[in-house]
């Protein structure tokens, strides 16, 4: 069983893992991109990421998670667009990013 004091470090190294798999290969920030619209990026992906969690703890249709993947790349895009290579935060990317931090955090939660 998780303690209450584990959980942050836990949620913040499924985080970190799965921020730095999604950008190991998929070339994900622009050439240019400022540390500081780098760490935008990261806030946003993190806090849409938490925020999703939730609904994960019930089953969820494949039609509701790829929903939900492309709202993830599209609000990403809009609001990061200045850090991501292409402007656009890619649905493959997007998808990495949401089934690891998922896979992360549901595997040490007890049923």
């Amino acid at each position: 069983m998780i303690s209450i004091e584990q959980k942050p470090f836990l949620t913040y190294q499924a985080f970190s893992t799965s921020l730095i798999a999604t950008a190991q290969r998929g070339k994900l920030y622009r050439e240019n991109a400022s540390q500081s619209s780098r760490g935008a990026f990261r806030r946003v992906l993190r806090s849409k990421l938490e925020a999703l969690l939730p609904e994960y703890t019930r089953e969820v249709s494949h039609k509701r998670h790829c929903a939900n993947i492309l709202r993830l790349a599209d609000d990403l895009s809009d609001c990061c667009k200045d850090a991501l290579k292409d402007g656009r935060f890619r649905i493959g990317s997007a998808q990495k990013a949401l089934n690891l931090y998922l896979k992360l955090n549901l595997v040490s939660r007890p049923y």
